[in-house]
């Protein structure tokens, strides 16, 4: 089952999704233009069909997978390509498309859920963790992915081994027991302090995230306009 108790995506993945849920859902509600043009069979579309769609390819998947599939490689990520430029270049499907595809990126980034956000509704309603490749956000997931499990190694070797407790010896009866000298304590807390000073040295840089998520939400953005304005 999908737990959505921890976020699978980054910083850089939920806010190009967003940014491209809110232009996908001005051309589906606006049409481009600057007053409401949302028809009913777009609502239809958007809404009910392809959901539907979605559920049942995710209860055949149950019926027969079993297990969750992840169909992420270069083969789904060039069907999930064709599909979407399918439903956007016809005149007829885009409208409800741009609705659906703008809602469920949404549900994603509010979900953390990486892959395409076309399997969301149906992870959701039938407990799954489907995955299809996404050619605008997979690559972004599997960036930060690499980076954070890059950063765990890194924070395990600046924290230390971990310290075990020394064990005392019994005293003796009419010995004074030993305290501890200045010279023991300052290197006890010598490696702390510098465990400290190495995890205070790599301070995260929130520019290159956010640039990356806005260059890929504007391509993506400039590629349905032109496939929008085209038909």
């Amino acid at each position: 089952m999908m737990n959505t108790a921890e976020r699978r995506i980054g910083r850089a993945g939920t806010i190009s999704r967003v940014i491209v849920a809110l232009g996908l859902l001005y051309l589906a509600l606006t049409h481009g233009g600057l007053s409401w043009r949302l028809t009913w069979y777009d609502a239809v579309l958007g809404l009910i069909v392809l959901p539907a769609v979605m559920i049942a390819i995710g209860l055949t998947a149950r019926r027969f997978a079993g297990r969750a599939v992840h169909f992420t490689g270069p083969v789904g990520l060039a069907v999930n390509c064709a599909v979407i430029v399918v439903l956007l270049a016809n005149p007829y499907t885009a409208g409800g498309a741009e609705l659906f595809y703008g809602i469920t990126l949404l549900v994603a980034a509010w979900c953390g859920q990486p892959g395409c956000e076309a399997t969301v509704v149906s992870n959701l309603i039938l407990g799954r963790d489907d995955q299809i490749g996404c050619p605008a956000f997979t690559p972004i997931d599997a960036l930060e992915t690499r980076h954070r499990l890059g950063q765990r190694p890194a924070t395990a070797r600046a924290s230390g081994p971990p310290t075990t407790p020394r064990q005392t010896e019994p005293e003796r009866p009419g010995t004074i027991p030993r305290e501890a000298t200045p010279m023991t304590t300052s290197q006890e807390q010598t490696p702390t302090r510098r465990g400290h000073e190495r995890e205070d040295a790599d301070p995260r840089n929130p520019l290159p995230h956010l640039s990356t998520c806005l260059a890929v939400g504007a391509v993506v953005i400039l590629v349905i306009l032109a496939i929008h304005w085209l038909t």
